[in-house]
């Protein structure tokens, strides 16, 4: 559940970093970067990133809100350190 929980922090900060570049060339060499070879983050931050070009920011917010709250409800709490 931990590796679940990571990955979907990655895929999250990841999207959340790409977003922010205008420039399409740019924003998929950094994609390809962040991801380290990760195939299936990789195509999950472009899925993100698509749905993110097609709507306005501020419903793009709010699916991506309910999103992370779906997924939060249900993976475990993080172990405690």
């Amino acid at each position: 559940m931990q590796v679940e929980f990571e990955r979907l922090r990655i895929l999250f900060t990841v999207f959340a970093d790409a977003a922010r570049i205008s420039d399409a060339t740019r924003r998929d060499a950094f994609v390809e970067q962040a991801c380290h070879g990760d195939s299936g983050l990789r195509a999950d931050v472009f899925r993100l990133l698509q749905i993110h070009d097609l709507e306005p920011s501020g419903q793009m917010e709010d699916r991506i809100r309910s999103a992370i709250e779906r997924a939060a409800r249900d993976l475990p709490p993080p172990p405690r350190q």
